[in-house]
C-alpha cells in the first residue's frame, strides 16, 4: 500500500543525520502500532510489513514532489531483497 506522507516531513527526515530511510521507517512503524498494537510490524528494507491475520500489507511510505509526480519505492516480488525506485504519477 502506498502512502503519500506529508511534504513537510519529507523536509524533516532529510535534515536528519544518519539511515534516514530507516528513520522514516521506524517512525511509520511507531505511529502504525499506536493503532494496531497487537500486529507484529516490522521495518523491512524499504517497507513497513504489517501481517495481519488473513493478509500481509507492505506500506510503502511517499511523497509527492513539487514537479508534481508521487514517488516510493517498491519491492520487487517475489525477491524483497531487491528494490525498485517507481514514479507511481507523473505530475504531467
Amino acid at each position: 500500500m502506498l502512502f503519500i506522507l506529508p511534504w513537510e516531513v519529507y523536509t524533516r527526515i532529510e535534515r536528519l543525520i544518519g539511515n534516514k530511510q530507516s528513520q522514516l521507517l521506524q517512525e511509520v512503524k511507531r505511529t502504525l502500532l499506536a493503532t494496531f498494537p497487537n500486529t507484529d510490524l516490522a521495518a523491512d528494507g524499504q517497507v513497513v510489513a504489517a501481517p495481519f491475520q488473513t493478509y500481509n500489507v507492505d506500506i510503502v511510505p511517499a511523497f509527492r514532489f513539487i514537479r508534481g509526480s508521487i514517488e516510493g519505492s517498491i519491492p520487487d516480488r517475489p525477491y524483497r531483497q531487491r528494490r525498485k525506485l517507481a514514479i507511481i504519477e507523473s505530475g504531467r
